[in-house]
């Protein structure tokens, strides 16, 4: 091809490209989508700039996080175009999940198929320790440090917008038809759990687990439902986990990283994938599924001529089952379903015995089991019986000093002591707020979004706070290891009652009661 020609063919594609973006600004202008909606594209190839971006695949849609961390414009663009396509008749689900090429443990896509070379050699685990401690990692949410120094008003705006990704994702937004399926193929934790833990569905894999950290960094609880959700574990599902509180204590307080087998026994899983390779299955099967408007199991009644349309769906209680089929049928188990069924057991299909006269329960092998609600249950009486923070930390150093020559017992002391461990090296301001959040979250007449709203109450204050700055500067400089202390507070018992409302109540309330105070004061004068 001579010069020319390759200058023309150039200014072609330049010129194409410049009127597809002018195309897609008017009709983003038409729709009244925020500006931010261009921080998440929707085109078929992902760039090295992208960290979240949307692709359609049949009648599904596909969103991918190919970096951990989002901005303030990624999140209010991911929230508008999450809570849209909720809205889609035209779709039958949306897919989220990260992006990997790893070839033993990597979550594989039908782009692969399609020869994408970024998304074939890029993924969000790159960085992390290599083989064989290689451990998957997908998301933040966000990066603490870059609302380090900022106003008030801009850490609330992101906030907000990060609340409003947990709302779209988990369908509370008016309208919302179609389901949605987080896949954590790896580690997330704290503002992560906006897009991977509050999908209409959330499959598990071998890599999956989820911790809150905020405290150790002088922060609480980002506004995703925590402190609603996790008083509440196992209910949802009539699981055993519903009778021990503790289990949403001890994720809270002492960091514990809940593990796949954690997740499910608590609800917060409701499929477990066998293999990571199933969700390229999946994918295929969503993406050929119908529409959500094209889900009928029932013809509507004969219209005839002058009548009014039907105002009753007669195939509502029909649409999505189709896909929860789906999801189903490539699930190894359900977090409210029976025992673990495993097809590749070759004792089950070997075993001579009569099939007519063998009349034991499927499956045969009972392996469900989580050592998170072994440890709720082991310390029940203290999570059921003692109100405040001090009091559980007190009832745990009792147990940890004990001494045995039991082995049971001796597992018991380590792990109290191993929480005790956890609940000193964080923020006592922070871990205090905490706990705060989860008994208000507990209170009969709360709901996920008043939980919400009190929960980037709490942050916005603490990112205020001394304890937050502290870490903050020392993370910058490079001086964080394992754990930092160079909190306010020595310990939890230094915290007061007033520094934790302050934190919880608006300034509004705490002023007028500080007026309140002051009016009486005079008055006693």
């Amino acid at each position: 091809m001579t010069l020319p020609r390759i200058r023309k063919a150039l200014l072609q594609k330049r010129y194409a490209a410049t009127e597809a973006a002018a195309i897609r600004k008017k009709a983003i202008a038409i729709s009244g989508a925020p500006s931010a909606i261009g921080a998440v594209p929707d085109r078929g190839v992902a760039t090295p700039e992208d960290h979240v971006f949307s692709r359609e695949i049949g009648c599904t849609r596909r969103i991918f996080q190919l970096k951990p961390f989002l901005t303030t414009s990624q999140l209010e663009g991911l929230a508008y175009r999450i809570r849209t396509l909720t809205k889609n008749e035209a779709l039958n689900s949306i897919l989220i999940a990260t992006d990997s090429s790893h070839p033993e443990d990597g979550l594989p896509s039908m782009l692969h198929d399609r020869n994408y070379p970024f998304l074939q050699h890029e993924s969000v685990d790159e960085g992390f320790p290599p083989q064989p401690d290689h451990k998957f990692y997908v998301s933040g949410g966000y990066d603490p440090l870059t609302l380090y120094q900022q106003s008030a008003e801009r850490v609330q705006m992101h906030l907000s917008h990060l609340m409003d990704v947990a709302l779209a994702v988990r369908g509370s937004s008016g309208g919302s038809k179609i389901p949605t399926i987080s896949v954590p193929h790896g580690h997330f934790h704290d503002g992560a759990f906006a897009l991977f833990g509050m999908g209409t569905y959330v499959l598990a894999t071998r890599e999956t687990s989820f911790s809150i950290t905020n405290p150790s960094k002088g922060l609480s609880l980002d506004p995703v439902g925590l402190s609603y959700i996790l008083p509440r574990l196992g209910q949802e599902f009539n699981q055993p986990s519903a009778n021990y509180t503790g289990c949403g204590m001890i994720m809270a307080l002492m960091g514990y990283k809940a593990n796949a087998e954690d997740m499910m026994e608590v609800g917060l899983a409701t499929n477990y994938v066998e293999t990571p390779r199933v969700i390229s299955l999946l994918e295929n099967t969503l993406s050929q599924l119908p529409p959500w408007n094209q889900q009928a199991l029932i013809k509507n009644p004969i219209q005839y001529h002058g009548e009014l349309e039907p105002t009753h769906d007669h195939n509502a209680e029909f649409r999505n089952y189709v896909v929860a089929e789906a999801i189903h049928n490539f699930s190894s188990y359900r977090a409210d379903g029976a025992d673990i069924w495993t097809t590749s057991d070759r004792d089950a299909f070997l075993m001579e015995k009569d099939p007519s006269l063998e009349l034991d329960h499927v499956p045969w092998h009972s392996m469900r089991s989580s050592n998170l609600v072994d440890y709720a249950a082991t310390f029940d009486a203290i999570f059921k019986t003692e109100t405040t923070l001090m009091g559980i930390h007190e009832r745990l150093k009792e147990i940890a000093g004990r001494v045995t020559n039991d082995p049971e017992e001796q597992e018991g002391i380590d792990v109290a002591s191993d929480f005790c461990r956890r609940l000193e090296s964080q923020s006592p301001l922070a871990v205090s707020a905490v706990y705060r959040l989860l008994r208000e979250g507990t209170k009969p007449l709360e709901t996920l979004q008043s939980c919400m709203e009190r929960e980037k109450l709490v942050q916005t204050n603490l990112y205020t706070k001394e304890d937050f700055a502290a870490w903050a500067k020392a993370r910058i400089a490079g001086q964080v290891g394992e754990a930092f202390s160079g909190w306010k507070h020595r310990s939890i018992h230094e915290v007061s009652d007033d520094e934790v409302t302050e934190l919880v109540e608006s300034p509004k309330l705490v002023s007028g009661r500080t007026r309140l105070a002051s009016i009486g004061k005079l008055g006693e004068q």
